[in-house]
């Protein structure tokens, strides 16, 4: 069987993910320092809801390439799952650090702020979301959820209007 990166990326976005899956351990046992096999091997474990390993993969990717924004998203969201809240926060605001208009970051940090009562945080988050992608209609209605929390009547309608 040829090892190719390609093959494997596109078996995984058609979900075949146990074949993907092969073949980024075969790239890997010759290029153990492969980024894109790596991470993409992170994301595949994370959707097979294998969370430690993809946590083992996005460590080894940030360590080969420490500037990825998406790894430390992805990192964020495998930690949020095995209840580390504060790493994933903290994995989120780098991903934010080196890019600064990741809007799936700022939402993801949005999220967790919103389920640990920190609503003040979340809403800061979700107003980013809401300036950096004005569509995003999940983003609006948590900011309407976040203000009618904070007893900010105005602003939850006027976000409710926005989502809908």
């Amino acid at each position: 069987m040829e090892i190719n990166l390609d093959q494997a990326i596109k078996l995984q976005n058609a979900g075949k993910l146990e074949e993907a899956e092969i073949i980024y351990s075969e790239i890997l046992k010759t290029q153990s320092e492969n980024i894109i096999a790596n991470h993409n091997l992170g994301v595949l474990f994370y959707s097979l809801g294998r969370l430690e390993e993809a946590k083992i993969k996005f460590d080894k990717t940030k360590k080969l390439r420490p500037d990825f924004p998406d790894v430390y998203n992805n990192t964020g969201n495998v930690c949020k799952k095995l209840g580390k809240d504060d790493e994933a926060i903290k994995n989120y605001k780098k991903a934010i650090e080196l890019k600064s208009d990741y809007v799936d970051a700022y939402f993801n940090l949005g999220t967790i702020f919103k389920d640990l009562g920190r609503f003040n945080e979340s809403e800061v988050s979700f107003k980013k979301v809401t300036e950096l992608k004005p569509n995003l209609f999940k983003a609006w209605n948590n900011l309407g959820d976040l203000s009618l929390n904070l007893g900010k009547l105005n602003d939850a309608e006027k976000s409710y209007s926005r989502a809908i």
